[in-house]
């Protein structure tokens, strides 16, 4: 695993905390981010028996993460800061989510699929200016999505705390 997956990887973490059982997430139980479902499919596709969540191995938390986030959002071809900020938005609310942001915010066909003519609006991109584009559009989400399930609205602000914590990580 890649260096910069590594530093992202730990951002990440740093937010998710251990296991939470939280009935207002709709995810259900998590442990690190990972919810019970995430973790059934991944042991089941590896031959191994269920287990829950909260027993997760180190290993298969950054297994989990590298496979199912960053590679989803292809984080080693995007530049630093904008992996970080994919990447984590993918965990939150899913890779096609962070990827719509991602076109929409670099000014791409919006369609939830990456490819080359993306990567290389991308890589033509300021990548703070994109990285930043893409929190705003994620505050706009996530305040969004509070309107339209109330329910969440008891994650927004943690929400938004970690998307300014991301920013606070762009600065020059």
């Amino acid at each position: 695993m890649t260096a910069r997956f590594q530093t992202c990887l730990a951002f990440v973490l740093a937010r998710e905390g251990g296991f939470v059982c939280n009935p207002a997430d709709s995810g259900g139980a998590t442990n690190r981010g990972i919810t019970t479902a995430v973790y059934d499919a991944y042991r089941t596709a590896h031959g191994l028996y269920l287990r829950g969540v909260s027993q997760i191995a180190d290993s298969e938390v950054a297994d989990i993460y590298k496979s199912e986030y960053w590679d989803a959002v292809h984080g080693d071809q995007l530049p630093a800061g904008v992996d970080l900020a994919a990447f984590d938005m993918a965990v939150n609310a899913g890779d096609r989510r962070s990827e719509m942001i991602l076109q929409q915010a670099v000014g791409a066909v919006v369609d939830g699929n990456v490819g080359p003519k993306t990567l290389a609006a991308v890589a033509a991109a300021d990548p703070v200016a994109l990285a930043n584009r893409m929190l705003d559009l994620r505050n706009t989400f996530y305040r969004q999505l509070c309107i339209a399930q109330p329910k969440d609205a008891v994650f927004l602000d943690g929400w938004l705390n970690r998307t300014a914590a991301l920013r606070a990580l762009l600065k020059p």
